[in-house]
Order: structure tokens, then sequence, then C-alpha cells
């Protein structure tokens, strides 16, 4: 028997109200693990280091790492999960586990703060779903309406974490899934108002208390006649780069799969080889955030050997999620395109902008999948005059997509 018209609404009404609620906590919640982890990093590399000087610093601190990431993943499992798996589990249990928000938390936090090459937002998404789904029991909410929570949650938190709510909607619903449909007009409304909720509190909190993730921007891309011929090259450079992604994860899992069993040997190897780059290159350390004002100031004098650090940097990147130094992967992407790029520009004289926008851009839509998501994601650093220019390297690289195995 259906519901009555009025009921629905008032039924929808709640669930908006609940979720813009739950919006805002989640924008606290992003927060508060950003927050954790730029004052727990500052700790371990900048106040640290200024009392015991030594060139082994990074590589005893990777080590010390793995271990304590180590004996975590040994106690309370391997977490936290990939993006995909996150969706996956709530699309087909309509659920998250949420009996241990306080582990996934910390799963999430230790890898971040000793310098792992990956991004927040698979933690991120993690915590959000177990919450929603913990709020969603105490509301008596059905397993439908749980897994619409979750959903709007994980939206919510990526939305929040790269200040880009069009990117947080769209990475939720663009794909070939046909079992996630695009929303009706009233689920997207709620989307957005959780969205923008979250994103007024996590703003809110910056502004008293400092803290989020800080993306260096490139105000201005030239585009001549000289970018225009090098486009195609630059994009399938992007391309090249996420088929290396693929192979380099490939050889990774192969080798770390024998000891899955043992995992403080598994992230401790991954410390050693972590350490290592952080010793000769500590630019590769961290998801590259931190280093995007570094390499945008510098990239001139590094010259070819940027194209080392992006390569190095795509190494880190699968040596973290094939190693058991779980996270995301989108901002680390986004910067080992960029020096990429930036390296073809020191060779052609290509303006530097422009190739670290194609690249970029094509290596991220090679590996996510999700071209239009991936142009709103790059709308973060890039210009938004030059939209037309990251749609088309989006689509280019998305017509090569890689074909990575998730774990």
């Amino acid at each position: 028997m259906e519901k009555p018209i009025e009921q629905t609404l008032r039924d929808r009404t709640q669930f908006l109200f609940i979720a813009v609620i739950f919006g805002a906590f989640a924008g606290a919640t992003v927060w508060l693990f950003l927050k954790v982890s730029e004052v727990c990093s500052f700790f371990l590399w900048e106040a640290l280091p200024a009392r015991f000087e030594t060139v082994y610093y990074p590589l005893l601190l990777c080590v010390a790492g793995g271990t304590i990431i180590g004996f975590w993943r040994g106690k309370f499992g391997d977490y936290p999960q990939d993006i995909n798996e996150v969706v996956k589990t709530v699309k087909t249990t309509g659920r998250y586990d949420s009996r241990g928000i306080y582990v996934l938390f910390l799963s999430a936090l230790l890898p971040i703060i000793f310098g792992g090459s990956i991004g927040p937002e698979a933690g991120l998404m993690s915590i959000t779903a177990a919450l929603c789904t913990w709020v969603g029991d105490r509301l008596k909410y059905s397993r439908k309406k749980i897994k619409e929570l979750a959903q709007i949650g994980i939206a919510t938190s990526l939305g929040v974490v790269f200040e880009a709510p069009l990117f947080g909607f769209l990475e939720q619903i663009e794909g070939e899934d046909e079992d996630l449909p695009f929303p009706g007009r009233t689920n997207v409304i709620i989307y957005f108002c959780a969205i923008f909720g979250g994103l007024g509190i996590y703003f809110l909190l910056n502004s008293f208390f400092g803290g989020g993730m800080h993306f260096e921007t490139i105000d201005t891309i030239n585009t001549g006649r000289i970018e225009m011929i090098w486009f195609i090259p630059l994009s399938l450079l992007g391309v090249l780069a996420a088929r290396c992604y693929d192979i380099i994860g490939g050889i990774l899992r192969v080798i770390s799969k024998p000891f899955r069993r043992f995992p403080i040997a598994l992230t401790v190897s991954a410390g050693i080889l972590l350490g290592i780059c952080g010793m000769f290159f500590p630019i590769v350390l961290f998801s590259g955030a931190e280093k995007m004002a570094e390499l945008n100031a510098g990239w001139a004098a590094m010259g070819a050997s940027l194209f080392a650090i992006g390569f190095l940097k795509l190494i880190a990147i699968n040596v973290c999620l094939r190693m058991g130094w779980h996270g995301g992967n989108f901002i680390p992407l986004i910067f080992a395109g960029m020096c990429f790029g930036y390296g073809f520009s020191a060779i052609t004289g290509v303006d530097g902008g422009f190739a670290s926008a194609v690249v970029s851009t094509a290596i991220c839509a090679a590996i996510i999948r999700k071209p239009i998501a991936v142009v709103f994601l790059m709308l973060i650093i890039f210009p938004a005059k030059d939209i037309i220019l990251l749609i088309a390297a989006a689509l280019i690289g998305a017509f090569f997509p890689t074909f990575a195995k998730e774990e």
C-alpha cells in the first residue's frame, strides 16, 4: 500500500532535516580529522627533527610508522578500505560497520601522519559511512534509508574535504553502475543541502581554529598555438603515466601477496621504501597538497628531474596502497601528473600551467574513470575559465582507462 502524498512529503522533509544536520556533523568530523593530522604531522616532521638532526630521520620515522601501522592492522583489521570498496559495501548491504568508529579514525590517521603518499578521502568516507549507519540505527531507519543517508554522507565528506560540492555529488553518481541511478529531484536537493551544511561548518571551524587541506592554485593558463599543438601528446603522456601506475600496482600486488599474513613485515617494508624516498626526495612524501606550492614555485629549476619525481610518486602511492598504508589517491595522482606536465614544459617550453593541467587531468580520468567528476576535482587547482580544456583532457584520459583490479 502506497503512502499518502502528505506522509511521503513529511517523511522526505524530515529526512532532509536529518541529512542537513548530519552534513554539518560530517563537516565537523572532516575538519577534526584534518586538524589532528596537521598537528601530529607538524610534531613528527618539524618539531622533532629540530631536536634530532640526522639525514636518516625520514627513514627512521617511516619505519617506526610502518611498525605501528602493522601492529594496528594486525589487531583491528585492514582499514581504511578503498573508496570503491566503501561504496560497494554501502550499496550491497545498505550500511557500513559502525562498531569501531575510533578504529577507522586512527586507521586513516596513522599512514597520513607518518608521511604516507596518500590522501585522507578514503578514510573519511569510511568514517562518515559508519557514522551514518550509527545514526540510522538510532533513528530506527529502514535499510533503504540508512543506505541513502550513507551515500549522502559519503558525498558530503568528499565535497567538504576537497571544498568541491559538485565533485562530491558526481563522484557518487557518475559511472556505469546501474544500481546507483541518478537521484530524483528531491534527492538532489537533499544531497546538496547536506554538502553545503557540511561546508558551512567546515569553513566556520577553519575561520576560528585553522586547519583543512590547503591547495596551491594556478591562477593563469596560457593557451596559445604551440600549446594546442602539444595538447594531444600531453594528454597521451597522462594516459601513459596512468598505465605505469597500473603496472606498478600490479607488480606490487603480486610481490606483496605472500606477505599479507604478516602485516608488520609488509608495512615496515613499505616504511623502508618510503623512508629512502624521503631521504633523497622529500617532496614525494605525503599527499602532495602540502608540496604544490613548492612545486609551482620551483619547477623551472627542477627541469627534467620532475619526470623522475613523478615516477617516484606513482611508486610511492602504490607502495602505500598495496602494502598496508591505506588511503586515497586523488591528490597524489594530481601531484604526479603536475610533475610530469611541468617536466614536459621544462623540456619543450610549453606553458607550465597548461601542461600540468592537461597531464594531471588525463591521468586522473584514466584511473578514476569518472571524467566529469574529475573535471570538477581539477577546478580546485586550475582556473574555471579553462574548463573546456579540462573536459577535453578528461575525455581523452577516460577513453583509455586503466585496468587495475582493486584488492
